[in-house]
């Protein structure tokens, strides 16, 4: 069975530590992420898609009203 350096991946996620040796703390960990640039680069992108995704569900919302609209006026002009 070929092991990890082999396949370029391990099944098993190492702990991530710090400088010092030790496990790093949920405190350190948000301290390096909020130091981290690319982290806000993350956090813009999911503002962004947050954004794209409330329009999109507000343009469905106003064109299904109007669909609806439409398609209840011939279904009265076909009953007539």
């Amino acid at each position: 069975m070929p092991d990890e350096f082999e396949t370029g991946w391990s099944h098993r996620a190492a702990p991530r530590s710090s400088t010092s040796g030790r496990k790093s703390t949920v405190r350190e960990r948000l301290i390096e992420f909020y130091r981290d640039e690319n982290a806000f680069t993350i956090v813009e992108y999911a503002v962004a898609a947050g954004l794209i995704v409330a329009t999109v569900a507000g343009a469905f919302q106003i064109l299904g009203v109007t669909i609806d609209g439409i398609i209840s006026g011939i279904n009265a002009i076909l009953a007539g």
